[in-house]
């Protein structure tokens, strides 16, 4: 059996491997709770695919900033928003400007 480094505590010493797993697993149900705790908040059972969903598009919106700029064009020149009135309360090319604008000043160069 390979010799592992150990890590004191308190009350003895652990294993570096014991440690990592111990830790992967509390980081494991931590996201299982936060995962869950929506869907037992959430009243209308219609929004939990959108909300389900939120954190993959947000991730890769924010990885293509092209994708936020789009929006806010398609939004603001064809006024998506307001061909359907449901949509005005959202102001959604408020919501798509906002994020585009520190990413054009953090990559441009003066």
């Amino acid at each position: 059996m390979p010799e592992f480094a150990t890590i004191p505590i308190s009350g003895g010493t652990r294993h570096l491997a014991t440690a990592g797993k111990s830790k992967s697993l509390l980081i494991a149900l931590a996201a299982s709770v936060f995962a869950v705790l929506p869907i037992l908040a959430i009243a209308q059972p219609a929004l939990l695919v959108p909300l389900g969903l939120l954190p993959v598009v947000i991730f890769f919106v924010f990885r293509i900033p092209i994708w936020l700029c789009l929006g806010f064009v398609a939004f603001s020149f064809f006024r998506l928003h307001e061909a359907f009135p449901f949509l005005m309360p959202l102001h959604i090319p408020q919501l798509l400007a906002l994020p585009t604008l520190p990413c054009g000043t953090a990559t441009s160069r003066f």
